[in-house]
């Protein structure tokens, strides 16, 4: 297990990299923590990288997307949602393949942003806390988003269950998705968005996805994230525990943790399990069924004779 610490890291200002069973990632000290870098080892990142975008907040502060994985609290509301975290961390240290990092408190909101990773050799666990640093309890989930480089397909499982008479998925859709958009394409117990660089418009997708999985491919390697589902819990927007955000400049692979009353110095933590896999990639950006599910039964995430596990 390698860790360097980085004076810059492009522009951003201080950073640690991380290397270890053939995975790269690089973590942010200077804003979030954000990782900005998630890649096979050798390979290029995963993540989109250089993000434009921002929103200004009433206050003159600026929430910038940057790119890479970030961490969020929701039910998603302006400006609660989007609290600038362009400053230095609070904290960071190395204990043993992890490092942790935890954020300054958000003065308006009294919630802290906290951050572990642990490098193991089948895969990264990242863990994403919200800690509540005010006087009163105070509901939310947490939230953690990837933000996927141009041109990334995402896959992501519908359901398989035979429930009968009733019904066994759920695909919510937001307001400004159009449901006739070629970016989007809908099996039977899975489903696909493309980014394309060339379409600015945005699109929004969310389920219950209760095989608790999402792949991501490109750049010759596929980025599969794994995460959890409570059918016993309540979760954000209709019950979501996934959902994805689509633009020109990256696609979103977002879970979800159950909605959660949190006390004073409480935090809520929330855990996603990342793979990486070199030299996968899909045949085209916008796959046949046939096609995808041979791809997804050998990284195992659906069986031979179904299309879910």
């Amino acid at each position: 297990m390698e860790f360097e610490y980085l004076n810059d890291y492009k522009g951003l200002g201080r950073a640690v990299f991380l290397r270890g069973y053939g995975k790269e990632l690089i973590v942010t000290l200077d804003v979030g923590p954000r990782i900005l870098h998630f890649s096979a080892e050798g390979y290029q990142n995963v993540f989109a990288e250089d993000v434009l975008e921002a929103d200004v907040l009433p206050d003159g502060s600026v929430c910038h997307v940057y790119g890479g994985f970030r961490i969020c609290h929701c039910p998603e509301t302006f400006p609660r949602s989007y609290i600038s975290d362009s400053r230095p961390v609070e904290s960071y240290s190395v204990l043993g393949d992890s490092l942790i990092v935890d954020a300054q408190p958000e003065a308006w909101t009294q919630m802290q942003k906290r951050l572990r990773v642990t490098l193991r050799p089948e895969d990264v666990e990242v863990q994403i806390g919200i800690k509540n640093t005010g006087a009163w309890a105070v509901q939310c989930a947490a939230w953690g988003i990837s933000a996927c480089a141009p041109g990334s397909t995402v896959v992501f499982a519908g359901s398989c269950e035979d429930t009968g008479y009733l019904p066994n998925r759920s695909l919510i859709i937001w307001p400004y998705t159009k449901m006739q958009d070629a970016r989007m394409q809908f099996f039977d117990a899975y489903h696909v968005v493309h980014c394309d660089p060339a379409r600015a418009e945005p699109l929004k997708l969310g389920c219950r996805n209760t095989q608790g999985w999402a792949v991501a491919f490109v750049h010759q390697q596929c980025y599969i994230k794994r995460f959890a589902w409570e059918a016993a819990r309540e979760y954000p927007d209709f019950g979501c525990n996934f959902e994805t955000y689509d633009a020109d400049w990256g696609v979103e692979v977002e879970s979800l943790s159950p909605l959660q009353m949190i006390e004073p110095n409480q935090t809520l933590w929330h855990t996603e399990r990342w793979e990486i896999h070199s030299g996968n990639s899909l045949p085209t950006a916008m796959p046949q069924e046939a096609e995808l599910h041979q791809i997804l039964q050998h990284l195992g995430l659906v069986e031979t004779d179904q299309f879910c596990k």
